[in-house]
């Protein structure tokens, strides 16, 4: 007898067992089963079960933390016109308080690979060529030009953004770049720098347009350079471009206060 004929036939015997008796010897049976013959499977239904559960629960929690991320942008927004004035966030100790402008994305030019954001505010809001663009979770880009009511983004997903970054932990120095299929890059990292998978990515002190330290996004990936120079790290950014409703702007951040005297002297 074959083993598929054999498991058929014990199968059915339990299930005619089953079937049984009254009632409550069904159940007893059944619960006898479950714990002894049936226990792993019942152990794999109960943590498919559980992990759905938390799989569900989890995007609960993401819809939640996008709405309280539109809820904080838009309370930012009503404080600007209630107040008159701009709303104003505390970096670390090197960087001013940066003056922000809050506007919604509502278009997009370009090709994939060189895709530009269009914004809703513009030049009458104090927004100029070069101001860095943010979420708060981390760098988006910059703007790229501007008009009266409007004006264009170059994000860090188009392959003609380049952005001085440096490892949070370390401050080992590299260079965003991203390639045509999208993906972004920390290049130029010296051979034997100490970098990890998962080490998060910053605006370095090097850069004399963003703000030193804001998130960029986290290293995914670690390999030579193509001509063996340096190493290179595909990076995973904080902010997915195609999926960003609402960003601000910095419109009076002058570099740091290095970066200010180097200018002056």
């Amino acid at each position: 007898m074959s083993r598929d004929k054999v498991l058929f036939t014990v199968l059915l015997i339990i299930s005619i067992l089953l079937f049984i008796g009254k009632p409550e010897q069904r159940i007893k049976k059944a619960q006898f089963l479950s714990k002894t013959i049936f226990l792993p499977y019942v152990n794999s239904i109960y943590n498919y079960m559980k992990i759905s559960a938390l799989q569900n629960e989890n995007k609960q929690l993401q819809l939640k933390n996008a709405s309280l991320m539109l809820d904080n942008l838009k309370f930012r927004d009503l404080y600007q016109k209630i107040s008159g004035q701009p709303f104003t966030i505390s970096e670390s100790s090197e960087n001013e308080q940066l003056r922000t402008v809050i506007a919604d994305v509502i278009g997009y030019t370009g090709a994939y690979w060189e895709r530009s954001l269009l914004i809703n505010k513009g030049s009458r809001d104090g927004i100029s060529q070069d101001d860095p663009v943010a979420t708060s979770v981390g760098i988006v880009g910059k703007v790229v030009s501007v008009s009266q009511l409007q004006a264009t983004i170059l994000p860090l997903s188009n392959y003609r953004f380049q952005l001085p970054v440096k490892l949070k932990r370390n401050h080992v120095q590299g260079v965003i770049e991203t390639d045509l299929m999208g993906k972004q890059y920390m290049n130029y990292i010296k051979i034997g720098s100490p970098i990890n998978v998962a080490d998060t990515v910053v605006v370095s002190n090097l850069s004399k347009k963003y703000p030193m330290y804001y998130p960029v996004g986290v290293v995914k990936k670690i390999a030579d350079s193509k001509d063996k120079l340096y190493l290179s790290a595909e990076i995973t950014p904080f902010n997915t471009i195609e999926n960003l409703k609402s960003i601000y702007i910095f419109t009076n951040f002058k570099g740091t206060e290095n970066e200010r005297e180097e200018a002056h002297n």
